[in-house]
């Protein structure tokens, strides 16, 4: 009896599967199992297996990356960081005498830039964002800075300094790669107070580079004396050749005046020496309670 119901089990399954690879219905499998076992035998219930049915999931287009604001006309310009191109300039006071000059031009990133104020000019480069911010020894109390980018573009800015009269400069300026500097040192018992501000980039080879000596007079207890020389070093560039430079002073009218100077430089036998030249800039002299 056991093998007969294991045969029938068998050959059930066997029909099934049959059945369902021939494409039939498997509605009909209930009666299959009925036709093999009969009213008696082994009960086992057979459900229909349907296939659930599901949506499909709906349709769209794909987003691009990178999409242009349809608000923004063809040739608008912008950086590659997406700030508009111009130029701006800004002037503010600054401490002791100083003023601070921004600059922006986001779209003209390591640019180099010419900078002029009375009668002080050096050469600078835009960082790679395309901003400038320098501090500068002010000349005039109603400063006036003008910018010349290397493309010839413009830009001015100008401040009110209501602290520059409290403060004295000297200034030495030149082209190109010499070395030279400005060298001072108090006398007796005048404080160090002195401050010396080099500006221009010297990655740029032949630019227009400066020095600025700025001393504090307002409110001095005691006279001061600076002495202020020109220190020229010896380099297998500059070795026996004259050397072109420019020095800025205070006139009594109260505007600096500039002045041309040709130094002559030292032989190559010197080459690694340091020249001081003391009849280029006058001593800066402070009376007391100098405003």
């Amino acid at each position: 009896m056991a093998k007969t119901n294991a045969r029938r089990v068998a050959v059930a399954i066997l029909a099934f599967v049959l059945a369902g690879g021939a494409g039939l219905s498997l509605h009909g499998a209930p009666m299959l199992f009925s036709f093999f076992f009969g009213g008696g035998g082994i009960a086992l219930p057979v459900d229909p297996i349907e296939a659930a049915t599901l949506p499909e999931p709906p349709r769209s287009e794909p987003l691009p990356i990178f999409a242009t604001p349809a608000h923004l006309p063809d040739d608008a310009s912008f950086s590659a960081l997406g700030e508009p191109c111009g130029v701006s300039a800004q002037a503010v006071e600054g401490d002791g005498g100083m003023a601070i000059l921004n600059v922006a031009a986001p779209c003209k990133p390591g640019m180099g830039v010419h900078i002029a104020h009375a009668g002080l000019k050096f050469d600078e480069r835009l960082s790679p964002l395309g901003r400038l911010s320098l501090t500068i020894p002010a000349l005039e109390a109603d400063a006036t800075f003008s910018i010349r980018f290397s493309d010839g573009e413009q830009a001015q800015a100008s401040a009110a300094l209501d602290g520059l009269q409290g403060h004295r400069h000297v200034a030495l300026q030149w082209r190109g790669q010499t070395g030279l500097g400005i060298a001072t040192q108090a006398v007796g018992e005048a404080e160090t107070g002195a401050v010396v501000s080099a500006l221009g980039d010297t990655g740029i080879a032949d630019g227009w580079r400066a020095e600025v000596l700025t001393v504090a007079t307002e409110k001095a207890a005691a006279a001061r004396v600076f002495r202020v020389a020109v220190a020229a070093p010896v380099t297998p560039e500059t070795c026996g050749r004259d050397i072109a430079a420019t020095t800025l002073e205070a006139a009594p009218d109260g505007h600096y005046r500039s002045t041309p100077v040709t130094l002559s430089a030292a032989g190559c036998d010197s080459v690694g020496d340091i020249r001081l030249l003391k009849n280029l800039l006058s001593d800066l002299r402070v009376a007391p309670n100098e405003p």
